[in-house]
């Protein structure tokens, strides 16, 4: 019984069956894909889906892009020609619009 509930708490540390990945490069896009839906909601270009209201906090979404950029060089060993050219598109379009936003 006890061994049971040692295995259930790995699971929950992990994610395993509980819809995220487990791979650490997977893991790692997905960290990056909510990190730039973060990212838009901090400037204020989308709204946020918990409050209702479009909030622009241009210190949070920097630091937001700036870890999406970073993550992105971490995966870039692994990925395919496609997702690196959709990569790099994402993250110049956060920028773009960051100084746009901030008035830069």
């Amino acid at each position: 019984m006890a061994d049971e509930k040692q295995n259930s708490d790995v699971n929950e540390e992990t994610g395993e069956g509980m819809g995220f990945p487990t791979d650490v490069f997977d893991y790692l896009r997905w960290t990056a894909g909510m990190l730039n839906a973060m990212a838009w909601q901090k400037m204020g270009l989308i709204v946020d889906p918990q409050t209702g209201e479009a909030v622009k906090d241009l210190g949070q979404a920097r630091v937001a892009i700036d870890t999406v950029a970073f993550l992105f060089e971490q995966l870039k060993p692994v990925m395919a020609d496609d997702e690196r050219r959709a990569f790099e598109g994402a993250v110049g379009d956060l920028r773009a619009n960051f100084i746009q936003q901030s008035g830069s």
